[in-house]
């Protein structure tokens, strides 16, 4: 099987690599280091002309709902799935296509809903043998730690793993800090091949089996510290606009079913953001934009967490 993955070094694209080369599969990888998806022609050297049982477009931004839902950036990324589609009919011979969307569409009136939606239509109209994945918030190891594209899972663990023994932390909540059903990325990666493998074109909710909010979030880091910190929440119009994904409709075509409890996955990502942290804070340069002093200070006294 020869397969092509646009965003192979991203969140998700960097295990669904390896998960792909376990299956013997011949593949193309490309990222950001490599050229600039935000060129047309970027997508043409890679599609035009050319043949491949599977097409994997996770090229994509990253990050919590205040990212995600800035104008700019959705301005701007809508780019990368125009060029994606308008490219793929330039190939040759192309199986199916994966597309990863969002459970954004489902609640959200902002240009990322917007953005997925038009997407996911352009895609199922096309003559291409397309499946696509309406994504619920991805977490594992590897995820991004620090900036804009951190994620509030990684971003909970990241504040926990650098406060003090009696620290405080004033968490305030807001309407763009509802619940959400985490996913664990390994959960992710195999929908996400199960649902290329299925027979039949779909658009499938791929979601963690728990009700999840931003504060068991943040009592799920601080319990896997063993650090005594206390929190404070301050509720700021707070409205839970939660949205449940259907994994019933999931289960029922393609039999896949989320097998992370949140507690187990949380165990997994605060072990890899804890040894990250600890292997660039002794470091002379800092890595990947990470900067300790501006970013994220170290806590002194109360400690307020904005959670978008």
């Amino acid at each position: 099987m020869k397969a092509i993955v646009f965003g192979a070094e991203g969140t998700l694209g960097r295990p669904l690599v390896e998960s792909l080369k376990l299956s013997n599969y011949d593949i193309t990888t490309v990222d950001r280091e490599q050229c600039d998806l935000f060129n047309f022609d970027s997508w043409l050297d890679y599609l035009s002309g050319e043949s491949y049982d599977e097409v994997y477009q996770m090229a994509a931004d990253s990050g919590n709902s205040k990212y995600l839902l800035n104008y700019t950036r959705s301005a701007h990324s809508s780019l990368l799935n125009l060029y994606f589609i308008d490219a793929l009919q330039t190939a040759k011979n192309i199986g199916r296509v994966f597309f990863p969307s969002s459970f954004y569409v489902y609640g959200e009136e902002s240009l990322y809903c917007l953005e997925k939606l038009y997407a996911e239509s352009l895609l199922m109209h096309s003559p291409f043998d397309a499946r696509i994945a309406r994504l619920y918030p991805t977490y594992g190891p590897g995820a991004v730690i620090g900036g804009s594209n951190e994620k509030v899972t990684t971003a909970m663990c990241r504040r926990v793993i650098e406060a003090k023994d009696g620290d405080r932390f004033y968490f305030k909540r807001s309407r763009l800090s509802p619940s959400r059903n985490f996913v664990f990325i390994d959960d992710a990666i195999r929908g996400i091949r199960m649902l290329m493998q299925s027979n039949l074109p779909a658009i499938l909710d791929i979601g963690g089996q728990e009700k999840i909010s931003v504060s068991d979030v943040l009592y799920s880091a601080i319990e896997l510290s063993g650090k005594d910190i206390s929190v404070i929440i301050e509720d700021d119009m707070f409205i839970d606009e939660y949205i449940e994904p259907d994994l019933e409709r999931t289960q029922k075509i393609i039999s896949w079913f989320p097998f992370y409890t949140f507690s187990k996955g949380m165990g997994k990502l605060y072990k890899d953001v804890e040894e990250r942290i600890n292997e660039i804070s002794g470091e002379d340069s800092v890595q990947s934009g990470w900067d300790f002093t501006k970013d994220y200070p170290k806590p002194r006294g109360d400690l307020p967490i904005h959670v978008h």
